[in-house]
């Protein structure tokens, strides 16, 4: 028995996240960030590889663990403070939107909903330009144009583009399209391990609709649908929303 079965053992004491009959989570004692967790198969393999599909499909639900009536509890706080305003804001839609939306939630129609619509092309490709010029940088239009196009006004991704490029060339450089083309292919290489471990996690019929989705140019509508389903030869309806719904989940997609 190695140290990690006889943590989930009892043996070994650890600070509990949660568990199921396959499964144990538990603080780091040497946390990278505040709240590291590990989680853990109690059966033991020497890779993730080793586990069967079915563990992989439980290992992905469990990585998502929440405490139970979390949601509850803040409400209650929520309530008792009489004199604050609060503002619920983040990237992770479906979550908010369960949060808020489900009649089986305790915040369902409690908040006003409000959407953060993308910023203007033309608004954001003036800031770009007067930023970069302050710096004695110039960057035409259509390149700024070009990013924005490409991740649909998306500020975080744009911001992660013009950043690269603030930083990756000296003060006083006028971009070429080349440069834009060099920061994105760089980011892509940087990133490419993490997208390449978490695509050996995914289950076959959640890499399915990830190339279907990939193939429809990453954007698409009535992925349920049956022209959809038959297009690209995927096992059924019902299949892809279980994947879509995993997807979401995991961060990779988004609606």
């Amino acid at each position: 028995m190695d140290i990690f079965s006889k943590i989930a053992a009892g043996e070994i004491p650890s600070y509990k996240c949660g568990e199921s009959e396959r499964f144990y989570a538990f603080l780091d004692i040497n946390p990278v960030v505040k709240g590291h967790t590990l989680v853990i198969p109690r059966r033991e393999v020497d890779y993730i590889f080793d586990m069967d599909d079915e563990e992989i499909g439980e290992f992905q639900q469990f990585a998502f663990y929440q405490e139970k009536n979390v949601e509850a509890l803040l409400r209650g706080h929520v309530q008792r403070c009489k004199n604050a305003n609060f503002i619920f804001s983040g990237s992770e839609r479906h979550i908010l939107d369960e949060m808020f939306l489900s009649s089986a939630k305790p915040f369902y129609n409690s908040t006003d909903i409000m959407e953060l619509n993308p910023i203007g092309k033309d608004k954001y490709i003036s800031f770009v330009i007067s930023m970069m010029k302050e710096d004695g940088r110039k960057i035409d239009a259509a390149t700024v144009g070009k990013v924005y196009d490409m991740f649909e006004g998306n500020t975080y991704c744009m911001q992660k583009i013009f950043h690269s490029l603030y930083a990756d060339y000296p003060s006083g450089t006028s971009y070429a399209e080349g440069d834009l083309d060099n920061v994105i292919d760089s980011i892509v290489e940087d990133a490419s391990y993490g997208y390449s471990r978490m695509l050996s996690l995914m289950l076959p019929r959640q890499k399915e609709l990830l190339y279907a989705l990939a193939k429809e140019g990453g954007r698409s509508t009535k992925i349920t649908g049956g022209d959809f389903v038959r297009r690209h030869s995927l096992a059924s309806q019902s299949a892809v929303q279980a994947a879509a719904k995993k997807l979401l989940e995991m961060g990779i997609v988004s609606r």
